[in-house]
């Protein structure tokens, strides 16, 4: 059985519709209401603030190196289909303020920014050790009229550092936006 807008059908009984009879000019109807005219597409504003540190939150970030990376990630994000709208951090984590489009999951957004940026850095900065980010990342959306200030606050995380460590930071941000978690498997 099929079930169409009429009801249900046997499709073993179904017919051809009738042939329309075309021997006069077929005069298209105007639409009176705006649905009948269009339909509706889809508007997204996702907007997200993503957080993560280096592997085993170690100083790598330095002055002058850091804006490099950072400028990368921008680069990085671009090509992934979003949009950095704004990128800071420490000596050892990242901040970023991120657009990206509804149709791509935020890991799978996260996790080629990471080791894109990663392999950036290990082939092009001469560095002796292997760079590398912690395995995880915290990811929180945030609303438009908070963009301001989370961009402020992305701002200043130099100045913001001279008082709170990454770790507490990190733990009031997941308070802060109540995600559950482990405090056991929080820190790789």
């Amino acid at each position: 059985m099929f079930s169409g807008p009429e009801g249900r059908y046997n499709v073993s009984r179904w017919r051809e519709p009738p042939v329309r009879d075309t021997s006069f000019p077929f005069k298209a109807r105007r639409a009176d209401t705006f649905s009948e005219r269009s339909t509706m597409s889809t508007h997204q504003q996702l907007l997200y603030h993503i957080v993560f540190s280096t592997k085993n939150r170690r100083p790598w970030l330095t002055d002058g190196f850091r804006e490099d990376v950072f400028a990368y990630m921008a680069g990085t994000a671009k090509e992934l289909g979003g949009f950095a709208i704004r990128i800071g951090g420490y000596y050892d984590h990242v901040h970023l303020l991120l657009r990206i489009p509804g149709r791509i999951a935020v890991s799978d957004f996260i996790g080629p920014s990471k080791s894109n940026t990663s392999k950036h850095i290990n082939t092009s900065s001469g560095v002796l050790q292997k760079f590398g980010w912690q395995e995880g990342y915290g990811a929180f959306t945030v609303s438009v009229s908070q963009k301001a200030r989370l961009i402020s606050y992305i701002d200043r995380q130099m100045e913001h550092h001279g008082k709170q460590s990454f770790e507490d930071e990190y733990l009031t941000l997941l308070k802060k936006n109540e995600v559950e978690f482990d405090p056991r498997y929080v820190w790789d």
